[in-house]
């Protein structure tokens, strides 16, 4: 069974594309936490982080300049944070390598 990412990646969930490139897909996330909320998720299945085979890691910083970009898209690469959640008790709910961009407000910390 595939995630809601695979399906969104794929088309058959419609999304509110942001941007795309050939690995990354970067969409508004459809329960905001921030005035902005965006979603940047790899089109190839990574379950999260920690599962990246090391020769490919620079999937990594390819996902770094699209937050760079993106932000400056969306007006707010002056304050800006990127989230990803490793595991069932980090907080990961859907185990498809995604980061949340969000900013827009002041973000408090994250204790």
């Amino acid at each position: 069974m595939s995630t809601i990412f695979e399906q969104i990646v794929e088309g058959t969930i419609p999304s509110k594309k942001v941007f795309e490139t050939e690995h990354v897909l970067v969409i508004e996330d459809m329960m905001p936490k921030a005035p902005v909320h965006l979603l940047i998720i790899t089109k190839k299945l990574y379950p999260n982080i920690q599962s990246i085979p090391v020769d490919e890691l620079s999937i990594v910083s390819h996902i770094i300049e699209v937050a760079q970009s993106v932000a400056k898209k969306v007006g707010v690469a002056d304050n800006y944070r990127l989230v990803t959640n490793s595991g069932k008790g980090a907080g990961q709910t859907v185990f498809h390598l995604h980061f949340h961009l969000l900013g827009g407000a002041i973000l408090g910390d994250i204790t």
